[in-house]
């Protein structure tokens, strides 16, 4: 039941994912998903390749594990536990698909300096300045607490404290970009929550 449930969360979380890059893709002109591309800065080059690596390693241990292949030993979990774990996936799941959803034409994946994406501030946004990062983290807990399996675990701390990085630069872009705006938004709003 945890494996269908866990499924779902995945098959969820990517068909979100990958319709809407085609939807701003073939509806709106838009190249959504910029995430390591060549031409940008070092250090953000550098951040984003790192996003992109620990988050498809993660996609592919949580495979691994519905399958029932657990790449390290894994970590003692009750199943009371599991089910924990297996709620915060979905909770995940369903607070990115609205994350995206919000962010309407203006979701991005990776830092693009050419952007004519608006400042969002409304919905979900209202109550965290990076939603779909929360997203992330909350699947990467649940993940790992679900299969218990200390591989997701790690790669899920990789990968948090990578998305992490990659926020920082995108609020020092956003400043740029928005100015006044998005310091009181900033100011008003919590990164996380």
């Amino acid at each position: 039941m945890l494996n269908v449930i866990s499924s779902g969360c995945l098959l969820l979380f990517g068909s979100v994912y990958i319709a809407k890059l085609l939807l701003l893709k073939y509806r709106d002109k838009i190249l959504a998903n910029s995430l390591g591309d060549k031409g940008k800065e070092r250090n953000l080059s550098r951040v984003e390749r790192l996003v992109k690596w620990s988050v498809y390693t993660w996609i592919a241990i949580w495979i691994l594990n519905i399958f029932g292949i657990s790449i390290y030993a894994p970590l003692l979990m009750n199943m009371p536990l599991r089910y924990i774990g297996v709620a915060l996936n979905a909770l995940g799941a369903i607070l990115f698909f609205i994350s995206v959803i919000v962010m309407n034409k203006s979701w991005r994946v990776g830092i693009d300096h050419n952007s004519t994406a608006k400042l969002v501030t409304s919905g979900i946004y209202k109550f965290s300045r990076n939603p779909a990062y929360v997203a992330f983290d909350t699947m990467f807990l649940g993940t790992a607490i679900t299969f218990g399996d200390f591989g997701l675990l790690l790669i899920g701390i990789v990968a948090g404290f990578s998305l992490h990085n990659l926020i920082l630069k995108e609020e020092s872009y956003l400043e740029e970009k928005f100015k006044g705006d998005y310091i009181k938004y900033k100011n008003d709003v919590g990164r996380y929550l």
